[in-house]
């Protein structure tokens, strides 16, 4: 049994844990999985083709290689997860099916609890307290002064495509480094992801956080917001401004989260899953090839930039994933590297 075996059953009875010690046995798994579908969806219906286009090029670019591999090589490309021969295809598919399963067996209880936690303390979030840490450290709130200073309609959509590329571009890494590269850095990559999710759970607890869109723009939850902060909302025209309608986009998804329209919202935003992914794609891509941090670096960027110019997190957000994204890949490589000694 590898490392990732153990890791993702752990994982799965902590949450399933957790999840009992909330509600008990009224929740289903999948009822609770169905709401973070929705949300991860992003409601993008403009959008939606350009992103099964790249979906498929990334399917038909690991399919393709495949194929070449296995007609041209007769060797093992050694390193490799899976061996190039004449049972490429069921060694592949075997392999990738049971890794396939250990991502079910963490992502249902995840999810599950994601979405019963987010239920449970929607009243406590904390984002007032984020408010004033952006306005501490930076003297400003970036998700209402970015809009103001990037107001151009091609620079919205290239925020708003790269802030919903964190998806696909986890695709394609675990495409790339399955079939492609080298088996050392997919391992370290599925471990760092796992990890950079169970990591901040007590955080996601206990500083539960909607996001500034929802909490100031629309207040869906008729909070009480201390009068200076009302006025500066109220010179934003969120209506008016082009970034709006994005905002609009993901908040309907967001406030069709439990399925009824009910106006709740996930509460993992502190610290940001999209920065610490992020950052884990990141540093897994310049351990395998230093050459690749002017593009992850410049795609980490605006995907981040786009978070906050949309209202959906705050700059402490990104600040504090930094070191769970670190610690993730760090306790992989550790975890892989024992696994390697004493196999």
């Amino acid at each position: 049994m590898r490392i990732e075996d153990i890791l993702c059953i752990g994982v799965f009875l902590a949450y399933s844990s957790f999840i009992f010690a909330l509600d008990g046995l009224n929740f289903s798994f999948f009822d609770s999985v169905f709401p973070v579908l929705r949300y991860i969806s992003f409601s993008l219906p403009k959008s939606l083709g350009f992103y099964i286009f790249l979906l498929l090029c990334v399917v038909v670019f690991s399919l393709t290689f495949i194929l070449l591999t296995s007609f041209l090589s007769k060797k093992f490309l050694k390193g490799n997860l899976i061996t190039y021969n004449k049972d490429t295809m069921r060694k592949t598919a075997s392999v990738f099916l049971h890794f396939f399963i250990l991502a079910c067996i963490t992502f249902l209880p995840s999810m599950a609890f994601i979405t019963k936690a987010s239920i449970l303390f929607q009243q406590n979030a904390a984002d007032i307290l984020f408010w004033k840490m952006d306005q501490t450290v930076l003297g400003f709130q970036p998700f209402l002064t970015l809009p103001e200073i990037i107001g151009n309609f091609w620079a919205t959509e290239i925020l708003w495509t790269m802030y919903a590329s964190l998806l696909y571009v986890a695709i394609f890494l675990f495409f790339y480094f399955f079939f492609v590269s080298r088996e050392y850095l997919f391992r370290i990559l599925f471990i760092a992801l796992i990890l950079g999710f169970y990591l901040p759970t007590p955080f996601f607890i206990n500083f539960p956080c909607l996001d500034p869109g929802n909490y100031f723009f629309d207040n869906i939850h008729q909070n009480e917001i201390p009068t200076e902060i009302q006025g500066t909302i109220s010179q934003y025209p969120k209506d008016e401004a082009l970034a709006g309608k994005y905002i609009s986009d993901l908040q309907k998804s967001e406030r069709n989260y439990c399925g009824s329209g009910d106006p709740v919202v996930p509460i993992s935003c502190f610290p940001s899953m999209h920065a610490i992914w992020g950052y884990i794609c990141a540093l897994i891509l310049f351990m395998y090839n230093r050459r690749t941090l002017a593009l992850s670096s410049t795609w980490l960027v605006l995907m981040l930039t786009g978070g906050v110019f949309f209202a959906q997190h705050y700059f402490i957000d990104y600040v504090v994933a930094i070191p769970f994204a670190v610690l993730s890949v760090a306790l992989g490589k550790w975890l892989v590297d024992r696994d390697i000694k004493t196999s």
